[in-house]
């Protein structure tokens, strides 16, 4: 029998790029593994972890073709069989991992997808040696309730049928979680913030939190002249606030008619032509650069040309999230909404706020005049809040944060 330690389960979303944020999180996380321990990552093809393991620690698996040729053609049927589908591969290729290795944990690193959380569930009810650990970057949904969410997904042009079986999804995600997530044996959220939501349900101790981390870049030189006023990078969708960047936009260039934006970041094709539309029924052609995906290459060319940092999603599960931190590294100073997370997150990490505009009231209105005000600024106040940015990145090392979780999952190991 082989000696196997570790067995990571992970799902990615083939239809995202690699860099979403628990995707990046995990390459940073796998990146820092100690030596010491034997794993092997159950990934979907192609794995997108390639890059920071070596090949033999990665198994493979895939969906029937005939689901796979379902993604474009319709995606919310291939949405459900691929959740199905995967859901029972994962299942029965962990089982036969535990069979023939002496495994005694298993990480979830995104344990809030529900093909994920289902599988988790049923390999600790099967074998209740093996310990289970989960990371949730999600729990529910950020929003009042699922009537606003589903509104606000209609809003953002999403069509009425996908809106439905999204919010549904979440719904009943998260209802299965409430009611079983007892069976974990630890937790891991990205905030103290869910780690409280989450201990709600979660009735043991066996909790903890870890933040994102960032990686500093090795050009340390501040652009003196920026090509873009204002910069988003990120997924594109409703919930991460890209329409309320765009129509804060409209109401910048009143004051600042030059004043241009860029966007980078995934969208569904879907969101693409929203996002479009909404440029251009705004009359921002000439001022919002719109380039959807962009690789790592072209984000630092990005940020290294860019002065604010610009997020206005109305929630988050933590903060700073790692686009804020990576503007933040590049010495961006950041608008974005006053959250709860934010005042939770200034407690904890004691960083510093003169690089921060936090918009109370969630108000466009307030945003453009943060990002007007910015502009006026002289020279040298800039560079004094493009440094505070840079010290405050200095405070997330992904090496004292991946070394946070490795040290708990390796004490699992030992004491198995």
């Amino acid at each position: 029998m082989k000696k196997t330690d570790l067995v990571i389960v992970t799902w990615h979303q083939t239809y995202l790029s690699s860099y979403a944020g628990g995707y990046v999180r995990l390459q940073h996380f796998l990146k820092r593994i100690p030596k010491k321990l034997e794993y092997v990552i159950l990934d979907n093809h192609k794995s997108i972890y390639g890059d920071v393991v070596k090949e033999d620690r990665i198994i493979e698996y895939q969906s029937p073709n005939w689901i796979n040729s379902l993604q474009k053609k319709v995606f919310i049927l291939w949405f459900l069989l691929e959740t199905i589908s995967s859901t029972i591969i994962l299942y029965n290729n962990s089982i036969a991992l535990i069979k023939n290795n002496k495994v005694k944990v298993l990480y979830f690193p995104t344990g809030e997808f529900l093909q994920l959380y289902i599988v988790s569930f049923l390999l600790k009810k099967k074998f209740p040696h093996v310990n289970v650990v989960l990371d949730i970057l999600n729990y529910g949904i950020l929003d009042a309730n699922y009537k606003t969410y589903f509104g606000r997904l209609k809003k953002s042009g999403i069509g009425l049928i996908r809106a439905m079986v999204i919010t549904i999804t979440i719904w009943f995600s998260h209802t299965l979680m409430k009611h079983t997530i007892t069976h974990a044996d630890y937790i891991f959220t990205v905030s103290r913030e869910f780690r409280n939501k989450i201990k709600k349900d979660y009735k043991k101790e066996s909790i903890n939190f870890t933040p994102s981390g960032v990686e500093m870049p090795n050009h340390q030189s501040l652009n003196k002249k920026p090509k873009y006023l204002g910069l988003y990078i990120g997924r594109m969708t409703l919930e991460k606030g890209i329409y309320d960047v765009i129509a804060t936009w409209e109401k910048v260039i009143i004051k600042v008619p030059t004043a241009q934006l860029a966007l980078g970041g995934y969208a569904d094709d879907v969101t693409k032509a929203a996002i479009r539309r909404e440029i251009h029924d705004r009359r921002l052609d000439n001022n919002v650069i719109f380039l959807g995906d962009v690789t790592e290459e072209k984000k630092h060319e990005l940020l290294h040309s860019s002065e604010l940092f610009i997020h206005l999603a109305h929630k988050e599960p933590l903060f700073p999230v790692i686009t804020i931190l990576e503007g933040w590294s590049y010495g961006l100073p950041t608008i974005f909404y006053n959250m709860s997370v934010y005042n939770s997150a200034e407690k904890e990490f004691n960083f510093s706020k003169v690089c921060l505009y936090p918009i109370k009231g969630q108000d466009i209105s307030n945003a453009s005049n943060a990002i007007v005000s910015y502009s006026k600024l002289t020279r040298s106040k800039k560079e004094k809040m493009q440094e505070s940015a840079r010290k405050n990145a200095e405070l997330f090392s992904w090496d004292i944060i991946a070394k946070k979780e490795w040290d708990i999952i390796t004490s699992l190991v030992q004491k198995s």
